[in-house]
Formats: C-alpha cells, sequence, structure tokens
C-alpha cells in the first residue's frame, strides 16, 4: 500500500535491525505496554511469529528514507481481545520516536481504516491506549474515533505492572476519508 509519504508493506526477516532500533526505546516499548527488544534476534522472532501471522499487520516505511519508521495493524478476533465479531478488527500502531508529531500515523492510519471499511467490509474498528498516551489520545481522536470506556488496572505482563487502559470506536459510517 501506498499513501503520499508511505509505504505500508508487509514485515520480513531483514527488518529486524531496524524493528530492534525503533523498538529498543523504552519510551516506545512501554507506550506499547512491552519491554523494549533486547537483541535483533528477539526482533527477528517478534517478526516471523507475530507480525508475519497477522494478515493485516504492515511496517511504515517512509518514503524519503526507505527505511522502517513503525508499525500500523489491523487485527482480527483472532489477535485482539476487543474484537468479536466477523465485522470488526482493531487497529494498533506504534512509531520511531524521531518520527513523532509528522502525522505519519494519521496518514497511514487514514489509508489502512480506508481499506478496511470499504474493500474489507468492515463495520467498526476498536482501538485501545494506554493511560498517559496522550499523543495516542489525539491520533485515535484525528482518526475520528470516540471514546468508549476504560478498563481499569489491566496487567501487563511483560512490564509487571497495571495500567488503566482506555478503549475507542469507530464506525464505518462516521468514518471521514481525509485524503
Amino acid at each position: 500500500m501506498e499513501t503520499a509519504r508511505l509505504f505500508l508493506r508487509r514485515w520480513n526477516k531483514e527488518d529486524a535491525e531496524n524493528l530492534y532500533i525503533l523498538f529498543n526505546d523504552n519510551e516506545v516499548s512501554s507506550a506499547c505496554g512491552l519491554k523494549p527488544h533486547n537483541s535483533v534476534n528477539y526482533s527477528r522472532h517478534i517478526i516471523s511469529d507475530y507480525f508475519s501471522q497477522e494478515p493485516f499487520t504492515y511496517l511504515i516505511e517512509l518514503k524519503m528514507l526507505q527505511i522502517p519508521i513503525g508499525m500500523i495493524s489491523l487485527k482480527t478476533k483472532e489477535h485482539s481481545n476487543l474484537v468479536n465479531q466477523d465485522d470488526e478488527l482493531e487497529l494498533s500502531f506504534w512509531l520511531g520516536k524521531k518520527y513523532w508529531g509528522q502525522k505519519i500515523i494519521i496518514e497511514a492510519g487514514t489509508h489502512l481504516l480506508k481499506y478496511a471499511f470499504k474493500q474489507l467490509k468492515k463495520r467498526q474498528i476498536w482501538a485501545k491506549i494506554y493511560a498517559g498516551n496522550d499523543r495516542a489520545w489525539k491520533t485515535l481522536k484525528n482518526l475520528g474515533f470516540k471514546y468508549q470506556y476504560t478498563r481499569k488496572s489491566v496487567e501487563l505482563p511483560m512490564l509487571e505492572e497495571r495500567r488503566d487502559e482506555h478503549i475507542f470506536l469507530l464506525n464505518a459510517q462516521n468514518f471521514i476519508y481525509k485524503i
């Protein structure tokens, strides 16, 4: 998939080093409720055992740099604890810290949501963020998502802590195509 500034493509094992560099940042990984990657081999494992198993998980590549800068995904009910129906998906995303504030997720997300609603014929898309992630809250709002509820004290086993989790929803009829 392609937007004005981005390529969205499937991850492959050759992307492991870039994934390690991007996700080794504690601010990035913590916002996702995960620990930083500790090696390129671990990143390779994540690509092969997780990213390649999810049918709509894409690497975000900035065209001008031709390197991975983040990830965006539409999770099916097999990979999400929010999705219960076949006509629903869950949007998730993260971006390398040096690319924050450039509306990259807005661009990638708008494209992927349009694909979900128009081509895949999905009725609604869920999203969740952890308390304190104000950037992601603003991004979801800009994409048209509406806050639904908060799950209190959700366990994050990898971080050995608990956080509140905010749940958002976007219905097909409320999605406005911005690009």
